[in-house]
């Protein structure tokens, strides 16, 4: 009895086995850099699989990957202020990696200057809502253009409560730490969050935009300083806000 009770066991733990390794290898993931209509990397877009939770931000090459992609025809869709929302069905194979390069045309409109000026505003709405209750600490384009810093990193230096640390590894993008989390951060157990235009920015970096496509920047350096936009979200170490800008404005005044 005890030795079929064992076989069966084993038998199970082969049949456990063999379904987590088919699991692990049934997925896919994909890939690509996403452009302007001219061949430009674009920063800070949305990338995400259509109708799942499986989404990212480009980086400063435009690069962005995702991971955990079940196989079969799937829709990927690009989302960026100033540009006109972009999708493609990609056909995702067991365990391989596809190839999705995304051209993002920008928005045409009939009077651009007055256009983008509205449009801006109505995006930075709820920005300035907050920072005229206060709670964080903003930057705003008039404070970059003033300052007009080589990073966005340094626009952080002397924000009270926030500190700069060097990668030690040469290359690498600086580390934002909030001092009432800064021994939580070193522990690993905390992290201060990144949103950028609203959305989450996982495995982010804020020097990963450069001063000049940035329109503004909010810092909350705790859970009391939360906003009710971000009190729900996993930013109790902070939180870092960062809204872009329309590239339309970006050519226009550097």
């Amino acid at each position: 009895m005890r030795q079929h009770a064992r076989a069966s066991i084993s038998g199970v733990a082969l049949i456990v086995s063999a379904t987590l390794a088919h699991a692990q290898v049934e997925r896919g993931a994909i890939r690509g850099i996403v452009t302007d209509a001219g061949g430009r990397p674009l920063a800070g877009a949305r990338v995400m699989v259509k109708n799942t939770d499986i989404r990212t931000m480009t980086g400063m090459d435009g690069a962005y990957f995702l991971p955990g992609v079940w196989p079969g025809e799937t829709k990927v869709v690009a989302q960026r202020v100033g540009f006109e929302l972009q999708s493609m069905t990609i056909a995702v194979k067991q365990g391989d990696t596809a190839r999705a390069d995304i051209v993002m045309p920008v928005v045409t409109a009939l009077s651009a200057v007055e256009t983008n000026a509205e449009a801006t505003s109505a995006r930075m709405a709820g920005f300035e809502e907050r920072r005229a209750r206060g709670g964080g600490a903003f930057i705003t384009r008039a404070d970059i253009e003033k300052r007009r810093p080589s990073k966005l990193s340094e626009m952080l230096r002397g924000v009270a409560g926030v500190s700069i640390k060097s990668n030690a590894s040469a290359g690498q993008q600086p580390v934002v730490e909030i001092e009432r989390s800064s021994s939580s951060i070193s522990n690993g157990t905390c992290e201060v969050q990144l949103y950028v235009d609203g959305h989450p920015y996982p495995r982010g970096n804020i020097d990963d935009f450069p001063p000049e496509t940035v329109q503004g920047v909010e810092i909350y350096r705790g859970g009391s300083e939360l906003p009710a936009e971000l009190r729900a979200q996993n930013a109790g170490c902070g939180a870092i806000g960062i809204w872009t800008r329309d590239p339309s404005l970006i050519r226009r005044k550097p």
